[in-house]
Protein backbone atom coordinates (compact mmCIF):
# COMPACT_ATOMS: atom_id res chain seq x y z
CA UNK A 1 0.00 0.00 0.00
CA UNK A 2 2.69 2.45 1.01
CA UNK A 3 4.43 2.15 -2.79
CA UNK A 4 0.66 2.50 -4.48
CA UNK A 5 -0.04 5.16 -2.34
CA UNK A 6 3.67 7.29 -2.79
CA UNK A 7 2.84 6.43 -7.12
CA UNK A 8 0.18 8.46 -6.65
CA UNK A 9 0.94 10.93 -4.58
CA UNK A 10 4.18 12.29 -7.19
CA UNK A 11 1.38 11.45 -9.72
CA UNK A 12 -1.18 13.95 -8.07
CA UNK A 13 1.99 16.23 -7.43
CA UNK A 14 3.13 16.75 -10.83
CA UNK A 15 -0.75 17.60 -12.11
CA UNK A 16 -1.24 20.36 -9.98
CA UNK A 17 0.33 23.74 -9.84
CA UNK A 18 2.47 24.69 -6.57
CA UNK A 19 1.41 27.04 -4.41
CA UNK A 20 0.85 30.84 -5.53
CA UNK A 21 4.12 31.95 -4.56
CA UNK A 22 5.75 29.14 -3.63
CA UNK A 23 9.63 29.45 -3.50
CA UNK A 24 12.60 27.18 -2.63
CA UNK A 25 14.57 27.72 0.28
CA UNK A 26 17.16 26.34 2.60
CA UNK A 27 16.31 23.93 5.39
CA UNK A 28 16.19 25.02 9.10
CA UNK A 29 17.88 22.16 11.04
CA UNK A 30 16.38 19.44 12.96
CA UNK A 31 18.20 20.73 15.96
CA UNK A 32 17.01 24.12 15.66
CA UNK A 33 15.12 25.20 18.85
CA UNK A 34 12.17 26.72 16.40
CA UNK A 35 10.32 23.14 16.28
CA UNK A 36 10.06 23.46 20.06
CA UNK A 37 8.36 27.09 19.17
CA UNK A 38 6.45 24.98 16.11
CA UNK A 39 4.86 22.90 18.69
CA UNK A 40 3.86 25.33 20.35
CA UNK A 41 1.61 26.83 18.02
CA UNK A 42 0.35 23.83 17.69
CA UNK A 43 -0.65 23.06 21.26
CA UNK A 44 -1.85 26.77 21.11
CA UNK A 45 -4.83 25.60 18.33
CA UNK A 46 -2.74 28.08 16.13
CA UNK A 47 -1.72 25.83 13.11
CA UNK A 48 -3.41 22.23 11.70
CA UNK A 49 -2.26 19.78 9.42
CA UNK A 50 1.35 20.29 10.23
CA UNK A 51 2.86 16.85 10.23
CA UNK A 52 6.59 16.55 12.12
CA UNK A 53 7.28 12.59 11.21
CA UNK A 54 9.21 14.56 8.09
CA UNK A 55 11.46 17.11 9.23
CA UNK A 56 13.23 18.85 8.39
CA UNK A 57 11.03 22.26 7.22
CA UNK A 58 12.22 24.91 5.19
CA UNK A 59 12.42 28.20 6.64
CA UNK A 60 9.90 29.33 3.28
CA UNK A 61 7.40 26.11 5.31
CA UNK A 62 7.83 27.96 9.19
CA UNK A 63 7.17 31.59 7.42
CA UNK A 64 4.03 29.87 6.17
CA UNK A 65 3.20 28.76 9.59
CA UNK A 66 4.20 31.82 10.97
CA UNK A 67 1.76 33.66 8.34
CA UNK A 68 -1.21 31.16 9.35
CA UNK A 69 -0.82 31.45 13.38
CA UNK A 70 -0.54 35.11 12.78
CA UNK A 71 -4.17 35.06 10.93
CA UNK A 72 -5.49 32.60 14.17
CA UNK A 73 -4.23 34.33 17.11
CA UNK A 74 -6.38 36.66 19.21
CA UNK A 75 -6.39 38.00 22.84
CA UNK A 76 -7.80 35.63 24.45
CA UNK A 77 -4.39 33.49 23.68
CA UNK A 78 -1.79 33.62 26.16
CA UNK A 79 0.75 36.46 26.01
CA UNK A 80 3.50 33.41 25.50
CA UNK A 81 2.20 33.07 22.31
CA UNK A 82 2.30 36.12 20.83
CA UNK A 83 6.10 35.90 22.16
CA UNK A 84 6.46 32.60 20.15
CA UNK A 85 5.36 34.40 17.03
CA UNK A 86 7.61 37.46 17.68
CA UNK A 87 10.34 35.75 18.07
CA UNK A 88 9.73 33.44 14.83
CA UNK A 89 8.90 36.53 12.74
CA UNK A 90 12.38 38.11 13.75
CA UNK A 91 14.29 34.32 13.18
CA UNK A 92 12.50 33.62 9.23
CA UNK A 93 12.17 37.87 8.32
CA UNK A 94 13.51 37.58 5.65
CA UNK A 95 10.85 34.99 4.26
CA UNK A 96 8.32 35.89 5.90
CA UNK A 97 8.84 39.36 4.09
CA UNK A 98 9.31 37.57 0.95
CA UNK A 99 5.93 35.91 1.14
CA UNK A 100 4.12 39.33 0.84
CA UNK A 101 4.89 40.03 -2.19
CA UNK A 102 3.91 36.05 -3.83
CA UNK A 103 3.92 37.91 -7.47
CA UNK A 104 7.24 39.66 -7.85
CA UNK A 105 10.07 38.38 -9.47
CA UNK A 106 12.93 37.51 -7.13
CA UNK A 107 16.38 38.15 -7.87
CA UNK A 108 19.48 35.96 -7.84
CA UNK A 109 21.44 36.86 -4.50
CA UNK A 110 24.13 35.97 -3.02
CA UNK A 111 24.81 35.57 1.38
CA UNK A 112 28.45 34.87 1.33
CA UNK A 113 28.10 34.38 4.78
CA UNK A 114 24.57 33.57 6.22
CA UNK A 115 25.57 32.09 9.89
CA UNK A 116 28.71 31.97 11.89
CA UNK A 117 28.80 29.66 14.74
CA UNK A 118 31.20 28.53 17.43
CA UNK A 119 31.49 25.75 19.03
CA UNK A 120 33.73 24.90 22.65
CA UNK A 121 33.20 21.41 23.93
CA UNK A 122 34.92 19.59 27.05
CA UNK A 123 33.87 16.33 27.64
CA UNK A 124 35.21 12.98 29.57
CA UNK A 125 32.98 10.57 27.26
CA UNK A 126 34.89 7.99 25.46
CA UNK A 127 32.84 5.87 22.71
CA UNK A 128 32.52 2.32 22.84
CA UNK A 129 32.09 0.17 20.15
CA UNK A 130 28.56 -1.79 19.19
CA UNK A 131 29.44 -5.08 20.20
CA UNK A 132 28.97 -7.91 17.32
CA UNK A 133 26.42 -11.01 17.67
CA UNK A 134 26.88 -14.40 15.24
CA UNK A 135 23.80 -13.25 13.53
CA UNK A 136 24.81 -9.39 12.75
CA UNK A 137 27.11 -6.80 12.84
CA UNK A 138 27.07 -3.02 12.39
CA UNK A 139 30.01 -0.97 12.70
CA UNK A 140 29.20 2.07 14.76
CA UNK A 141 30.17 3.81 18.72
CA UNK A 142 27.70 4.54 20.87
CA UNK A 143 28.33 7.65 23.08
CA UNK A 144 25.14 9.32 24.17
CA UNK A 145 26.58 12.48 25.72
CA UNK A 146 27.58 13.49 22.56
CA UNK A 147 25.28 11.89 20.21
CA UNK A 148 22.57 13.38 18.31
CA UNK A 149 24.73 15.90 16.59
CA UNK A 150 23.97 15.47 12.87
CA UNK A 151 27.24 13.50 12.64
CA UNK A 152 29.32 15.82 14.10
CA UNK A 153 32.05 14.16 16.57
CA UNK A 154 33.27 15.90 19.20
CA UNK A 155 36.22 14.03 20.93
CA UNK A 156 36.83 12.38 24.26
CA UNK A 157 38.48 15.75 25.43
CA UNK A 158 38.80 19.30 24.31
CA UNK A 159 36.87 20.31 20.76
CA UNK A 160 36.76 23.88 18.76
CA UNK A 161 34.52 23.89 16.20
CA UNK A 162 34.01 26.73 13.65
CA UNK A 163 31.16 25.77 11.35
CA UNK A 164 29.43 28.63 8.40
CA UNK A 165 26.58 28.23 6.15
CA UNK A 166 26.36 30.00 2.69
CA UNK A 167 23.48 30.71 0.40
CA UNK A 168 23.16 31.66 -3.26
CA UNK A 169 19.60 31.87 -4.88
CA UNK A 170 19.74 31.60 -8.55
CA UNK A 171 16.05 32.10 -9.10
CA UNK A 172 12.58 32.06 -7.25
CA UNK A 173 12.85 28.14 -7.84
CA UNK A 174 16.66 27.65 -6.94
CA UNK A 175 18.73 27.32 -4.17
CA UNK A 176 22.14 26.43 -3.14
CA UNK A 177 23.25 25.89 0.27
CA UNK A 178 26.51 24.53 1.96
CA UNK A 179 27.19 24.41 5.35
CA UNK A 180 31.27 23.11 6.32
CA UNK A 181 32.82 22.46 9.47
CA UNK A 182 36.40 23.28 10.93
CA UNK A 183 37.10 20.72 13.73
CA UNK A 184 40.15 21.00 16.14
CA UNK A 185 40.56 18.35 18.74
CA UNK A 186 42.62 17.46 21.90
CA UNK A 187 41.79 14.24 22.91
CA UNK A 188 41.99 12.72 26.17
CA UNK A 189 45.37 9.74 27.00
CA UNK A 190 44.77 7.47 23.98
CA UNK A 191 41.89 9.28 21.89
CA UNK A 192 43.07 10.56 18.87
CA UNK A 193 42.94 13.92 17.58
CA UNK A 194 40.31 14.23 14.91
CA UNK A 195 41.38 17.56 13.43
CA UNK A 196 39.46 18.00 9.58
CA UNK A 197 36.92 20.28 7.46
CA UNK A 198 34.13 18.30 6.91
CA UNK A 199 30.64 19.48 4.51
CA UNK A 200 27.77 19.35 7.12
CA UNK A 201 25.35 19.56 4.24
CA UNK A 202 25.33 20.82 0.67
CA UNK A 203 22.97 20.72 -1.53
CA UNK A 204 20.88 22.54 -4.11
CA UNK A 205 16.73 22.63 -3.85
CA UNK A 206 14.83 22.97 -7.12
CA UNK A 207 10.88 23.27 -6.97
CA UNK A 208 9.02 21.73 -10.22
CA UNK A 209 5.41 22.22 -9.98
CA UNK A 210 4.19 20.71 -6.25
CA UNK A 211 7.29 18.75 -5.31
CA UNK A 212 10.89 20.09 -4.15
CA UNK A 213 14.00 18.37 -5.83
CA UNK A 214 17.31 17.98 -3.67
CA UNK A 215 20.13 16.90 -4.59
CA UNK A 216 23.30 16.54 -2.30
CA UNK A 217 24.66 16.25 1.03
CA UNK A 218 21.16 16.89 3.64
CA UNK A 219 19.98 15.91 6.98
CA UNK A 220 16.26 14.32 7.56
CA UNK A 221 14.63 12.82 10.06
CA UNK A 222 12.07 10.15 10.08
CA UNK A 223 9.68 10.00 12.82
CA UNK A 224 7.86 11.26 15.74
CA UNK A 225 10.63 10.76 19.06
CA UNK A 226 12.13 14.05 20.67
CA UNK A 227 15.45 13.14 19.22
CA UNK A 228 15.36 9.64 17.80
CA UNK A 229 13.55 8.26 14.78
CA UNK A 230 14.11 4.63 14.50
CA UNK A 231 15.11 5.01 10.92
CA UNK A 232 16.62 7.71 10.34
CA UNK A 233 17.50 10.42 13.59
CA UNK A 234 19.37 13.62 14.10
CA UNK A 235 22.17 11.07 15.03
CA UNK A 236 23.93 10.57 12.17
CA UNK A 237 25.05 12.97 9.20
CA UNK A 238 22.59 13.72 6.00
CA UNK A 239 22.79 11.20 3.09
CA UNK A 240 24.40 12.03 0.06
CA UNK A 241 20.96 12.07 -2.11
CA UNK A 242 18.88 12.67 -4.98
CA UNK A 243 15.47 13.43 -2.78
CA UNK A 244 11.56 14.42 -4.39
CA UNK A 245 8.87 15.56 -1.72
CA UNK A 246 5.41 17.42 -2.63
CA UNK A 247 6.11 20.36 -1.36
CA UNK A 248 3.02 20.47 0.94
CA UNK A 249 0.81 18.05 1.94
CA UNK A 250 -2.01 17.24 -0.69
CA UNK A 251 -5.34 15.62 -0.21
CA UNK A 252 -5.15 12.81 -2.81
CA UNK A 253 -7.83 12.45 -5.40
CA UNK A 254 -10.70 9.59 -5.60
CA UNK A 255 -11.13 7.62 -2.52
CA UNK A 256 -7.24 8.44 -1.00
CA UNK A 257 -8.91 11.89 -0.48
CA UNK A 258 -9.70 9.53 3.20
CA UNK A 259 -6.28 9.73 3.95
CA UNK A 260 -6.49 13.71 4.40
CA UNK A 261 -3.60 15.72 3.53
CA UNK A 262 -0.69 13.45 2.33
CA UNK A 263 3.18 13.87 2.07
CA UNK A 264 5.35 11.51 0.68
CA UNK A 265 9.17 11.62 0.20
CA UNK A 266 11.55 9.58 -2.19
CA UNK A 267 15.16 9.61 -1.75
CA UNK A 268 18.29 7.54 -3.56
CA UNK A 269 21.58 8.10 -2.11
CA UNK A 270 25.55 6.64 -2.67
CA UNK A 271 27.62 5.61 0.21
CA UNK A 272 30.50 6.60 -2.14
CA UNK A 273 32.12 8.77 0.62
CA UNK A 274 31.88 6.58 2.84
CA UNK A 275 35.06 4.62 2.49
CA UNK A 276 35.58 2.01 5.40
CA UNK A 277 31.99 0.71 4.24
CA UNK A 278 31.90 -2.99 4.12
CA UNK A 279 30.47 -2.83 0.47
CA UNK A 280 32.03 0.22 -1.00
CA UNK A 281 29.58 2.46 -3.43
CA UNK A 282 26.69 1.00 -2.24
CA UNK A 283 23.51 2.34 -2.10
CA UNK A 284 20.77 3.25 -0.08
CA UNK A 285 16.76 3.45 -1.27
CA UNK A 286 14.40 5.09 1.34
CA UNK A 287 10.14 6.34 0.92
CA UNK A 288 8.03 7.58 3.43
CA UNK A 289 3.98 8.65 3.22
CA UNK A 290 2.82 10.31 5.96
CA UNK A 291 -1.03 10.62 6.15
CA UNK A 292 -3.54 12.69 8.27
CA UNK A 293 -7.32 11.53 8.07
CA UNK A 294 -8.47 13.95 10.77
CA UNK A 295 -6.78 16.94 12.22
CA UNK A 296 -5.39 15.34 15.45
CA UNK A 297 -3.80 12.39 14.06
CA UNK A 298 -1.10 11.10 11.96
CA UNK A 299 0.43 8.06 10.47
CA UNK A 300 3.25 7.20 8.60
CA UNK A 301 4.90 4.28 6.86
CA UNK A 302 8.86 4.15 5.70
CA UNK A 303 10.82 1.60 4.03
CA UNK A 304 14.74 1.87 3.94
CA UNK A 305 17.28 -0.41 2.16
CA UNK A 306 20.47 -0.89 1.34
CA UNK A 307 22.31 -2.73 -1.55
CA UNK A 308 24.58 -3.24 -4.21
CA UNK A 309 28.45 -2.43 -3.89
CA UNK A 310 31.76 -3.78 -4.32
CA UNK A 311 31.77 -7.28 -3.40
CA UNK A 312 28.21 -7.49 -2.48
CA UNK A 313 25.31 -10.15 -3.43
CA UNK A 314 24.35 -10.48 -7.02
CA UNK A 315 20.79 -10.34 -8.03
CA UNK A 316 19.20 -9.52 -11.19
CA UNK A 317 17.02 -6.42 -12.02
CA UNK A 318 14.05 -8.18 -11.80
CA UNK A 319 14.75 -9.27 -8.31
CA UNK A 320 15.92 -5.84 -7.65
CA UNK A 321 12.75 -4.22 -8.48
CA UNK A 322 10.73 -6.48 -6.82
CA UNK A 323 12.70 -5.89 -3.66
CA UNK A 324 12.71 -2.86 -3.70
CA UNK A 325 8.80 -2.66 -2.77
CA UNK A 326 8.18 -3.32 -0.13
CA UNK A 327 4.22 -4.95 -0.56
CA UNK A 328 6.42 -7.47 -2.62
CA UNK A 329 9.81 -8.11 -1.48
CA UNK A 330 7.89 -9.00 2.11
CA UNK A 331 6.08 -11.93 1.60
CA UNK A 332 8.28 -13.08 -1.42
CA UNK A 333 12.13 -12.57 0.87
CA UNK A 334 12.35 -16.26 2.17
CA UNK A 335 12.91 -17.37 -1.32
CA UNK A 336 15.09 -15.26 -3.00
CA UNK A 337 15.46 -11.69 -1.90
CA UNK A 338 18.73 -12.49 0.45
CA UNK A 339 20.80 -9.95 -0.84
CA UNK A 340 19.97 -6.45 0.73
CA UNK A 341 19.63 -4.81 4.36
CA UNK A 342 15.94 -3.51 4.73
CA UNK A 343 14.24 -1.87 7.52
CA UNK A 344 10.44 -1.04 7.64
CA UNK A 345 8.63 1.40 10.39
CA UNK A 346 5.09 2.56 11.08
CA UNK A 347 4.33 5.42 13.29
CA UNK A 348 1.64 7.72 14.77
CA UNK A 349 0.94 11.05 16.36
CA UNK A 350 -2.01 11.91 17.96
CA UNK A 351 -3.01 15.14 19.10
CA UNK A 352 -5.08 15.65 22.38
CA UNK A 353 -7.11 18.61 23.95
CA UNK A 354 -5.21 20.60 25.44
CA UNK A 355 -2.24 20.70 22.79
CA UNK A 356 -1.11 16.84 24.33
CA UNK A 357 0.51 14.27 22.38
CA UNK A 358 0.59 10.46 22.25
CA UNK A 359 2.82 9.01 19.53
CA UNK A 360 5.06 6.06 18.78
CA UNK A 361 7.13 3.95 16.52
CA UNK A 362 7.68 0.48 15.33
CA UNK A 363 10.00 -0.44 13.15
CA UNK A 364 11.49 -4.19 12.07
CA UNK A 365 14.74 -5.17 10.47
CA UNK A 366 14.86 -7.50 7.66
CA UNK A 367 11.96 -9.50 9.62
CA UNK A 368 9.74 -11.38 7.24
CA UNK A 369 5.86 -12.54 6.82
CA UNK A 370 6.66 -16.00 8.24
CA UNK A 371 8.54 -14.94 11.36
CA UNK A 372 5.57 -13.59 13.44
CA UNK A 373 7.60 -14.44 16.94
CA UNK A 374 9.93 -12.27 16.06
CA UNK A 375 7.75 -9.44 15.53
CA UNK A 376 7.46 -7.97 18.67
CA UNK A 377 11.00 -8.68 20.37
CA UNK A 378 14.60 -9.74 18.50
CA UNK A 379 13.59 -8.30 15.31
CA UNK A 380 12.15 -4.95 16.14
CA UNK A 381 12.32 -1.82 17.90
CA UNK A 382 9.26 0.40 19.47
CA UNK A 383 9.14 3.70 20.66
CA UNK A 384 6.65 5.37 23.14
CA UNK A 385 5.65 9.02 23.71
CA UNK A 386 3.92 11.26 25.69
CA UNK A 387 4.37 15.48 25.12
CA UNK A 388 2.79 17.98 27.04
CA UNK A 389 3.89 21.29 25.31
CA UNK A 390 1.64 23.10 27.96
CA UNK A 391 1.98 21.72 31.53
CA UNK A 392 0.84 24.88 32.73
CA UNK A 393 -1.83 27.57 30.73
CA UNK A 394 0.45 29.91 29.72
CA UNK A 395 2.65 27.26 27.22
CA UNK A 396 6.56 28.34 29.12
CA UNK A 397 7.03 24.97 30.47
CA UNK A 398 6.47 21.84 28.58
CA UNK A 399 7.55 17.99 29.68
CA UNK A 400 8.00 14.77 27.15
CA UNK A 401 8.65 11.24 28.23
CA UNK A 402 9.60 8.35 26.23
CA UNK A 403 10.08 4.63 26.44
CA UNK A 404 12.53 2.90 23.94
CA UNK A 405 13.18 -1.05 23.05
CA UNK A 406 15.10 -2.23 20.72
CA UNK A 407 15.61 -6.11 19.99
CA UNK A 408 18.75 -7.65 19.08
CA UNK A 409 19.11 -7.56 15.82
CA UNK A 410 18.25 -4.00 15.14
CA UNK A 411 20.82 -2.39 12.74
CA UNK A 412 23.20 -5.43 12.65
CA UNK A 413 23.05 -7.43 9.57
CA UNK A 414 24.99 -10.67 8.41
CA UNK A 415 26.02 -9.39 5.08
CA UNK A 416 26.09 -5.77 4.89
CA UNK A 417 28.23 -5.76 7.92
CA UNK A 418 28.69 -2.05 8.22
CA UNK A 419 25.17 -2.17 9.05
CA UNK A 420 22.29 0.83 9.26
CA UNK A 421 25.73 3.33 10.07
CA UNK A 422 27.27 5.82 8.23
CA UNK A 423 30.70 7.33 9.47
CA UNK A 424 30.65 5.31 12.63
CA UNK A 425 26.87 6.80 13.82
CA UNK A 426 23.24 5.17 13.78
CA UNK A 427 21.13 6.30 11.60
CA UNK A 428 18.66 5.83 13.67
CA UNK A 429 18.19 5.53 17.72
CA UNK A 430 21.20 5.76 19.52
CA UNK A 431 20.03 2.87 22.50
CA UNK A 432 21.55 0.67 18.98
CA UNK A 433 20.27 -2.83 19.45
CA UNK A 434 19.40 -4.95 22.21
CA UNK A 435 18.59 -2.12 24.95
CA UNK A 436 15.99 -0.85 26.84
CA UNK A 437 15.83 3.10 28.15
CA UNK A 438 13.47 5.95 29.64
CA UNK A 439 13.80 9.88 29.04
CA UNK A 440 12.42 12.73 30.68
CA UNK A 441 12.60 16.15 29.11
CA UNK A 442 11.06 19.30 30.67
CA UNK A 443 11.88 23.03 29.05
CA UNK A 444 10.86 26.25 30.61
CA UNK A 445 10.44 29.84 29.39
CA UNK A 446 11.72 31.40 31.43
CA UNK A 447 11.68 34.76 29.89
CA UNK A 448 10.82 36.05 26.43
CA UNK A 449 14.49 35.25 26.07
CA UNK A 450 15.98 32.56 28.11
CA UNK A 451 15.07 29.12 28.29
CA UNK A 452 16.13 26.28 30.35
CA UNK A 453 16.19 22.26 29.52
CA UNK A 454 16.64 19.44 31.82
CA UNK A 455 17.03 16.21 29.90
CA UNK A 456 17.28 12.85 32.38
CA UNK A 457 18.04 9.47 30.72
CA UNK A 458 18.13 5.58 31.95
CA UNK A 459 19.51 3.33 29.35
CA UNK A 460 20.36 -0.68 29.83
CA UNK A 461 22.41 -2.45 26.97
CA UNK A 462 22.92 -6.53 26.93
CA UNK A 463 25.15 -8.39 25.30
CA UNK A 464 23.47 -12.14 26.09
CA UNK A 465 24.27 -15.15 24.34
CA UNK A 466 22.24 -17.30 21.68
CA UNK A 467 22.09 -20.20 20.25
CA UNK A 468 19.69 -21.23 16.85
CA UNK A 469 18.23 -24.52 17.32
CA UNK A 470 16.57 -24.51 14.08
CA UNK A 471 16.59 -22.02 11.04
CA UNK A 472 14.46 -18.53 11.94
CA UNK A 473 14.84 -19.27 15.60
CA UNK A 474 17.12 -17.86 18.52
CA UNK A 475 16.99 -18.85 21.84
CA UNK A 476 18.67 -17.06 24.76
CA UNK A 477 21.55 -19.49 26.39
CA UNK A 478 23.27 -17.04 28.88
CA UNK A 479 22.38 -13.21 30.42
CA UNK A 480 25.46 -11.52 30.54
CA UNK A 481 25.99 -8.36 33.19
CA UNK A 482 24.13 -5.00 30.94
CA UNK A 483 25.67 -2.31 30.84
CA UNK A 484 23.81 0.43 32.60
CA UNK A 485 24.07 4.63 32.05
CA UNK A 486 22.01 7.06 34.04
CA UNK A 487 22.43 10.65 32.70
CA UNK A 488 21.29 14.42 33.69
CA UNK A 489 21.71 17.06 31.26
CA UNK A 490 21.11 20.55 31.89
CA UNK A 491 21.05 23.63 28.98
CA UNK A 492 20.44 27.76 28.97
CA UNK A 493 19.34 29.00 25.46
CA UNK A 494 19.72 32.50 25.19
CA UNK A 495 17.96 33.78 22.37
CA UNK A 496 17.30 38.00 22.07
CA UNK A 497 14.83 39.19 20.42
CA UNK A 498 16.16 41.61 18.54
CA UNK A 499 19.85 40.89 18.11
CA UNK A 500 20.59 38.02 15.86
CA UNK A 501 22.56 36.08 18.20
CA UNK A 502 22.04 32.77 19.83
CA UNK A 503 23.88 31.51 22.30
CA UNK A 504 23.52 28.25 24.31
CA UNK A 505 25.38 26.41 27.49
CA UNK A 506 25.46 22.88 28.40
CA UNK A 507 26.29 20.76 31.48
CA UNK A 508 25.77 17.22 31.60
CA UNK A 509 26.84 14.03 33.99
CA UNK A 510 26.45 10.40 33.42
CA UNK A 511 26.90 7.55 35.82
CA UNK A 512 28.21 4.50 33.29
CA UNK A 513 27.73 0.77 35.31
CA UNK A 514 29.67 -2.39 33.75
CA UNK A 515 31.03 -0.48 30.78
CA UNK A 516 31.28 -1.98 27.45
CA UNK A 517 30.16 -5.22 29.84
CA UNK A 518 33.27 -5.42 31.35
CA UNK A 519 32.36 -6.16 34.82
CA UNK A 520 33.79 -3.40 37.31
CA UNK A 521 34.38 -1.00 34.94
CA UNK A 522 32.07 1.95 36.19
CA UNK A 523 32.90 5.08 34.71
CA UNK A 524 31.97 8.62 35.66
CA UNK A 525 31.85 11.04 32.68
CA UNK A 526 30.58 14.76 31.91
CA UNK A 527 30.04 17.62 29.55
CA UNK A 528 30.47 21.16 29.34
CA UNK A 529 29.83 23.17 26.21
CA UNK A 530 29.17 26.63 24.78
CA UNK A 531 27.98 27.54 21.18
CA UNK A 532 27.38 30.96 19.87
CA UNK A 533 25.44 31.52 16.39
CA UNK A 534 25.33 34.92 14.73
CA UNK A 535 23.29 35.38 11.79
CA UNK A 536 24.16 37.94 9.80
Amino acid sequence: MRAILCCALLAWSIALPGAAGAQASANVSTLDPAYRDLEKLIAYGLLNSVQMGQRPFSRVDFANFIKAARLRVKSLHPPHAFTILERLEHRFSREVSLLGTPDDPVRPSIRPLETLRFELVQAMSPDRPVRDQFFGVVSATINPLLGYREGRKPVDGTTAALETTHEIRLAKQLVLYAHPRLQLTEGREATPNLNRVSIQEAYATLLLGNFSLLVGRANQVWGQGRQAGLLISSNARGFDMVKVTNQEPRVLPWVFRLLGPTKGTLFFATTAADRDRHFLNSYMLGYKVTIQPFQWLEFGGSYLLESGGRGAPEATLGDRIVDHIFILSWPAREANLQFSNKIVGVEFRATLPGGVQVYGEGAWDDVTSTQVSRWFNQDSGWLLGFYAPRLERSGRVDLAFEYHFSGIRLYRHGQFLTGLAVDDRLFGNILGPEGRAGYVEMHFDVSRENTIGVHAAYEGRSLDEYETPERGVRVKVRALPQERRYRTVGSWTYRPMRQPIVFKAIAGYERVNTFDFAVGDDRDNWIGQIQLEWRF
